[in-house]
C-alpha cells in the first residue's frame, strides 16, 4: 500500500509539472501535446533561451510498424530512461526500437565514436541498415565543458545541422532532446548546469532554424533525484521516461496507436 501511495505521488507530481509546462496528455495513456508556445520548453532560469514556438518544429507522426531510434550518451545507456520509452513504444505500436547509446559520448566529446561524417560510420550505418522512421537524439550534455563558450557556437551549430542532415537524408524525421537538468557544482564554484545551459542555447537555435522538434530536458529533470548531480536515480530515470511519454513524446505515442 505504501508503495502504492508514493507510486501515485509520484504520478501526480509529474501530472502538475507537465500541466505547468504545457501539457495534459494523462500519465499511462496516449495524449495530445500543447500547440508551440513559449512556455512549453523555455528554461526556468531568466538566463535561458526564450523558446520561440520555432524551436519546437512539428512533432513527427509516425506510424503503427515504424521503426524508432534513440541515440543517446550515459543517460540512456542501459538507464530505465531507455528502456521504459523502449517498452512503452513498442507495446503502442512501434515494430522496434533500437538503443544507440554509449556513456561519455557527444557531438565533439569522442565523437569519432559516432563518425557522423563518415558513410561508414556508426551512425550512418546504423541510418542505411536499421532504416528508422523516427530518430530521438539524446546528445549534448558532454559537450558542456569544451562547446560551451559562445564563440563555439558557430561551429557546434554546424555539427548539429550535420547529425540533422545525415539523419533527415536517410528518410528519417527527428526529435532532439536538450541536456537534463545537473545540480553539481564545479570546484571553482561554477554551477555545472551553467555550462549545459549554453549548449541548450547552441542546440535550441540552430535547431529552430530547421524546424526540428527540440524539447527542454531541464524542465521534466530538475525536481528528479540524482545519483551523483548530473546522472539519476533507478525510480527517477523512470520517472522522466514517463513524463517524455505524457508530454513531448505523447504525439507520438497516439500516432503509433
Amino acid at each position: 500500500l505504501r508503495a502504492a501511495r508514493h507510486n501515485f505521488a509520484q504520478w501526480d507530481r509529474s501530472k502538475a509539472l507537465l500541466a505547468e509546462k504545457g501539457y495534459t496528455a494523462e500519465p499511462g495513456a496516449p495524449g495530445s501535446e500543447p500547440a508551440p508556445s513559449p512556455s512549453c520548453d523555455q528554461a526556468s532560469n531568466a538566463s535561458g533561451p526564450s523558446a520561440p514556438g520555432a524551436s519546437e518544429g512539428s512533432a513527427p507522426r509516425v506510424s503503427g510498424g515504424s521503426r524508432i531510434l534513440l541515440i543517446g550518451d550515459s543517460q540512456m545507456a542501459g538507464t530505465s530512461l531507455s528502456q521504459e520509452i523502449k517498452r512503452d513504444l513498442e507495446k503502442q505500436g512501434a515494430q522496434e526500437v533500437k538503443i544507440l547509446a554509449k556513456p561519455t559520448r557527444g557531438l565533439f566529446v569522442k565523437a569519432g565514436f559516432w563518425s557522423i561524417e563518415d558513410s561508414g560510420g556508426l551512425v550512418q550505418t546504423t541510418l542505411k541498415n536499421f532504416k528508422p522512421n523516427l530518430v530521438i537524439v539524446g546528445l549534448g550534455g558532454n559537450d558542456s565543458y569544451t562547446m560551451w563558450h559562445d564563440n563555439k557556437r558557430e561551429i557546434y551549430e554546424a555539427r548539429v545541422r550535420k547529425w540533422v542532415n545525415v539523419i533527415q537524408g536517410a528518410s528519417s524525421q527527428v526529435i532532439w532532446l536538450g541536456p537534463s537538468h545537473s545540480s553539481k557544482i564545479e570546484p571553482s564554484g561554477t554551477p555545472y548546469d551553467r555550462l549545459r545551459q549554453k549548449i541548450r542555447e547552441h542546440q535550441q537555435g540552430v535547431l529552430g532554424s530547421l524546424s526540428v522538434p527540440w524539447y527542454n530536458m531541464k524542465n521534466l529533470t530538475e525536481d528528479l533525484e540524482k545519483s551523483d548531480g548530473t546522472h539519476f536515480t533507478r525510480s527517477s530515470y523512470r520517472q522522466w521516461a514517463q513524463r517524455l511519454l505524457d508530454g513531448p513524446l505523447s504525439g507520438v505515442r497516439s500516432s503509433l496507436s
